[in-house]
């Protein structure tokens, strides 16, 4: 996991301070705050989700939700940026 954290997490919280909606300072609070929240609330999920359908199920359920992030990615480029 902390691979995957320490690619994702400079590429969001600069895509955050580079949006031309939102001031950077609260765009970076609320990236942190939805970071936060998704370590304090993922467990407990996937083990509720576990509970009901079966451990396998729950991990199929973070893989496809890692595609829809996945595929979501390009819209979140700025506009104007440098690929």
């Amino acid at each position: 996991m902390g691979g995957g954290y320490a690619i994702v997490m400079p590429s969001v919280l600069s895509r955050a301070a580079n949006d031309d909606r939102v001031a950077a300072g609260p765009a970076i609070a609320g990236v942190a705050t939805l970071g936060y929240g998704g370590m304090l609330l993922g467990p407990p999920l996937v083990g509720l989700i576990a509970e009901l359908v079966g451990l396998r199920l729950a991990f199929a359920t973070l893989g496809v939700l890692a595609l829809v992030s996945a595929s979501l990615a390009p819209a979140l480029a700025v506009p104007g940026a440098p690929r």
